[in-house]
């Protein structure tokens, strides 16, 4: 992914631990299916930034001249950004990797200055008005990462998993 990434790689903690026991009862062969599965919840949470307005630390977005403008959702105009989040399992079943594909990702993720690559500036509508920039700063407004709530549902998931196929081994 070349916009914007999060890597939920297990190097350490209670998601680590509860992976390595899980491989170690129940073999590896179940890791990629419940790695998918974290995958999928991180991708859920990172909707609910999005409806939200917040950070994973819980901090509101500083609010976009359009969506201040217009009445509209921060880094939600037309849902580009948001609907292209994605998962994609990292190489041996290390982890899962949670973002986007779009170069703008990173942008709104880390903040930065956008600089007009030409004399004609960069060029944007906001509230029915073209506007032209040399540059424009945006601030940052991160979408992607986990608190420490999100952490403990991704251990919840873990521990489902293990529930389960332990019950199933069991009976």
């Amino acid at each position: 992914m070349s916009g914007a990434s999060l890597d939920v790689i297990y190097r350490d903690g209670a998601l680590r631990h509860r992976l390595q026991l899980l491989s170690a009862t129940l073999g590896p062969g179940l890791l990629p299916q419940v790695l998918d599965e974290v995958g999928e919840a991180v991708v859920s949470l990172t909707m609910r930034r999005f409806e939200e307005g917040k950070g994973p630390d819980g901090v509101e977005w500083p609010t976009s001249a359009r969506a201040a403008a217009e009445g509209g959702q921060t880094l939600v105009d037309r849902g580009g950004l948001r609907d292209s989040i994605t998962h994609d399992l990292l190489p041996g079943a290390s982890g899962v990797e949670v973002g986007t594909n779009l170069r703008y990702g990173a942008i709104h993720q880390f903040g930065g200055t956008v600089k007009a690559k030409t004399g004609n500036g960069l060029r944007f509508r906001v509230a029915g008005q073209w506007i032209r920039k040399a540059a424009v700063t945006i601030p940052e407004r991160p979408y992607l990462g986990l608190s420490s709530d999100d952490e403990a549902d991704l251990v919840a998931i873990v521990d489902d998993w293990m529930h389960r196929e332990m019950a199933g081994v069991l009976s």
